[in-house]
C-alpha cells in the first residue's frame, strides 16, 4: 500500500509537471503569437502611412500640375470674349517688346504711306483754290432793231433774228474770301445775217450784215455770309463796244459804232447744291461815236440801258452749262430826233473751269 501510494504520488507529481510545463509552453506560444502579431500590425501601419503619405504626396504633385498647367493653359473663352480681346493682346504684344513694335511699324509703312497720299490729295482737293480760270463758247440767238436819222429820212430796221456765237472769260481770284475780284471778257456775234434792201432805182436785194458786241471789265465780289454758297454782290465797272456794218461795205447802209464805260451790279445766289444764278441791270455812258453817226448830227455822247442773266449748272467737276440772257436798248440824242437800237441775245454755253 505504501509502494503504490507512493507511485501514485510521483505520477502526480508527474502529472502536474507536465501540466505546468505545457501550461507554459501554451503561455510562451501565445506570447509569440501577440508579438508576431505587433510586428504585422507595425509593419501594415508602416505600409498604409507608406501608402498614405505616397497617396498624398502624388496627390499633391498632381494637384501642383494642374495648378501649373492651368496657369500656363489659357481659360476657354466664346468667339465673342476672343474678339473682344484680341486687340487689347495685340495691343499688349506689340507694347511688351521694342523690337516686334519695330517691325510692325515697318510692315506696316508701306500701307500707311498710300493712305497718308490719298488724304493729302483729299484735302487738297477740298481746299479752295487761289485763282479760277472760266473758259467757255456758245450758240444762240440774237435779235437787232434801230432807227436813225439819214439825210433823206429814216433809216429804220425792225427786229431782226440771226444766229449768234459767243465766248466768254472770267478769271476768279481767291473765291473763298469774304471779298474776291474778278475779271470778265465776253464776245458776241451775229452768224449769217443777212439783210433786204430796197433801192429807188434798182430791184430788192439782201445784203450780208455783222453786229458784234464785245465787253471787259473788273469786278470786286462781296460774299453775304460765312459759308461758301451765301449770296454776292458783284459791281462790275468795265468797257464795251457793239458796231454794226454791212459785208461787204454798202453805201446804201450806214454802219455804226458806239461804245464807252459801263457799270453792272450783280446779284449771284444759289439754287440747291448744283444750280447758281446771276443776274443785274447794267447801264452804259456812250462816249465812241462813230463818223456816220456824228455827220448825221449826233452830239457828244449817249447812253444804254439794259440787264443780264445766267443760270449755271454744275455737269461735273470740270465743265459748266450757261443759260446766258443779256438786253440793251441804246440811245442817242439828236437836234431834232434821236438814235434808237435794241439788241437781245440768248445764248447757251458750255465751260471749263480750271
Amino acid at each position: 500500500m505504501t509502494m503504490n501510494s507512493r507511485g501514485i504520488v510521483m505520477l502526480l507529481r508527474l502529472a502536474l509537471l507536465i501540466a505546468l510545463l505545457a501550461v507554459d509552453s501554451r503561455a510562451t506560444a501565445q506570447d509569440d503569437d501577440l508579438l508576431g502579431l505587433d510586428g504585422d500590425e507595425g509593419d501594415t501601419s508602416d505600409e498604409v502611412l507608406g501608402d498614405l503619405s505616397a497617396d498624398g504626396e502624388a496627390d499633391s504633385t498632381d494637384e501642383v500640375a494642374d495648378s501649373v498647367a492651368a496657369e500656363d493653359t489659357p481659360p476657354a473663352s466664346t468667339e465673342d470674349d476672343v474678339t473682344d480681346t484680341k486687340q487689347p493682346q495685340e495691343a499688349v504684344q506689340q507694347s511688351a517688346s521694342p523690337d516686334e513694335t519695330l517691325t510692325t511699324t515697318q510692315s506696316d509703312a508701306p500701307e500707311a504711306e498710300p493712305i497718308a497720299r490719298i488724304e493729302e490729295k483729299t484735302q487738297n482737293a477740298n481746299t479752295p483754290r487761289a485763282v479760277r480760270l472760266r473758259l467757255g463758247a456758245g450758240l444762240g440767238y440774237g435779235s437787232l432793231g434801230y432807227k436813225r436819222p439819214i439825210a433823206v429820212g429814216d433809216e429804220i430796221l425792225p427786229d431782226t433774228p440771226f444766229a449768234a456765237a459767243g465766248v466768254m472769260l472770267a478769271l476768279h481770284a481767291f473765291p473763298a474770301s469774304m471779298l474776291s475780284v474778278e475779271v470778265q471778257a465776253a464776245y458776241q456775234t451775229s452768224v449769217g445775217m443777212t439783210l433786204e434792201i430796197n433801192p429807188l432805182f434798182a430791184l430788192p436785194e439782201r445784203v450780208s450784215t455783222r453786229f458784234q458786241y464785245l465787253e471787259a471789265g473788273v469786278a470786286p465780289v462781296l460774299r453775304l455770309g460765312s459759308s461758301l454758297d451765301a449770296p454776292a454782290l458783284a459791281w462790275v465797272l468795265g468797257f464795251s463796244v457793239r458796231t454794226f456794218a454791212p459785208i461787204p461795205r454798202q453805201y446804201s447802209i450806214e454802219r455804226f459804232q458806239l461804245g464807252g464805260p459801263h457799270t453792272r451790279l450783280e446779284l449771284r445766289f444759289p439754287l440747291g447744291d448744283l444750280v447758281s444764278v446771276r443776274v443785274g441791270p447794267q447801264l452804259q455812258w456812250v462816249l465812241l461815236i462813230n463818223s456816220g453817226l456824228s455827220d448825221q448830227g449826233a452830239c457828244c455822247n449817249g447812253l444804254s440801258l439794259g440787264g443780264q442773266g445766267l443760270v449755271e449748272a454744275n455737269v461735273g467737276s470740270v465743265l459748266r452749262a450757261q443759260l446766258a440772257y443779256r438786253e440793251a436798248h441804246t440811245y442817242l440824242p439828236f437836234p431834232t430826233y434821236a438814235f434808237r437800237s435794241v439788241e437781245r441775245f440768248l445764248m447757251a454755253f458750255i465751260a471749263g473751269e480750271l
